[in-house]
């Protein structure tokens, strides 16, 4: 019994203590965490009056720079300059740009405006934009200029050089008829399917029509001092074209070697007119032995055909015909022929396939 009373006793002693202990470890326990609690908001405010501070200080100067810069009238947009090498109004172009005096210069988005006059403007090829601070703008204006027309193969009878009709620059883009100007009738109609599919600013993708275009412009230099002139071109197939002159002339071209072919047209007409005679047609995708046809002038203009006359067989100068019939014609080339290109009388009697 002694010995119980005195475990007893021990025990109670020890779980007394024990008591305490965990006491003193929950307080300190809390303690604690309201420390750790107040170092952590502590931080955070830090955090926040730097982030603050930094706000502050942007904000600040941004709105120091407003006011310096694009407040200030010192940048005022007062004078714009403005050049084009063709007809396209002012006005239009600072609209499309929407760019106006009295604006801050610095506030204007040099590439959305160049984008926005190439988008709503396809008549414009390029566009350069130069800012010159404080107060000017200048805009130098690049346009397309139409080498020829797009005609409606569909309907060759309708008029195709009209206001609202398609014309073509050097780079195939197809750019609408605003205003027919006079500059405007005198160029030639390509007549292509690509018309069903024609869209203002964008370029026609054929080679037939770039071929067109690249025969235009030979044609165009060719006889720049000559009163020959290109009327149409029509895309017969994948690899010719058939062109009329202002002469009556039908002349068959490939769609390479547009320079040679038209060497050889010069070598042509000079030839017929040494003859006295009007060229009537040509197959000029020949290198040699071109088929050709040579009218009497009296006979007025040939009738379009669609292939060139094959040559007859005897090569001499056909019978004139009785009065009032069919023209003179002539296939062949005398040995005599006046000298041209610089060849003489082989590159005639080449190109005419005479021995």
């Amino acid at each position: 019994m002694a010995r119980n009373r005195k475990y007893n006793g021990k025990r109670k002693r020890a779980n007394a203590r024990s008591g305490r202990q965990r006491l003193n470890v929950r307080a300190k326990s809390k303690r604690g965490t309201r420390a750790r609690r107040a170092g952590a908001a502590a931080r955070v405010a830090k955090v926040a009056a730097a982030v603050a501070l930094v706000v502050l200080l942007v904000v600040g100067v941004r709105r120091a720079i407003d006011h310096l810069l694009f407040e200030s009238p010192k940048f005022k947009l007062s004078v714009i300059d403005y050049e084009t090498d063709g007809h396209l109004p002012r006005a239009r172009v600072l609209d499309a740009a929407g760019v106006e005096r009295g604006g801050n210069i610095l506030r204007i988005d040099l590439d959305a405006a160049r984008e926005r006059i190439l988008e709503g403007l396809p008549q414009v090829r390029g566009v350069e934009i130069v800012p010159d601070l404080p107060d000017r703008i200048a805009f130098r204006v690049e346009e397309r200029h139409p080498v020829a027309w797009l005609g409606d193969p569909e309907r060759p009878r309708e008029p195709q050089k009209r206001r609202g009709g398609w014309l073509l620059d050097g780079d195939g883009v197809v750019v609408e008829c605003e205003r027919l100007e006079p500059r405007f009738v005198a160029l030639p109609v390509v007549y292509a399917a690509d018309y069903a599919d024609a869209k203002a600013g964008r370029a026609i993708d054929s080679k037939a029509v770039r071929a067109a275009i690249e025969l235009v412009g030979e044609i165009d230099g060719a006889f720049a001092s000559s009163p020959v002139e290109l009327d149409s071109l029509r895309v017969e197939n994948r690899y010719s074209l058939i062109g009329y002159l202002n002469t009556g002339a039908e002349i068959t071209f490939g769609l390479k070697e547009i320079g040679r072919q038209v060497d050889d047209l010069q070598v042509l007409l000079a030839e017929a007119t040494r003859r006295g005679r009007a060229l009537a047609t040509a197959n000029l995708l020949v290198k040699k032995n071109t088929p050709v046809r040579f009218a009497s002038p009296g006979a007025g203009r040939p009738a379009p055909r669609a292939q060139p006359v094959a040559r007859p067989a005897p090569a001499s100068d056909a019978d004139p015909g009785p009065p009032g019939g069919r023209p003179k014609v002539r296939r062949s080339v005398p040995r005599s022929a006046t000298p041209r290109r610089g060849g003489g009388d082989p590159v005639v009697r080449s190109i005419l396939g005479v021995d």
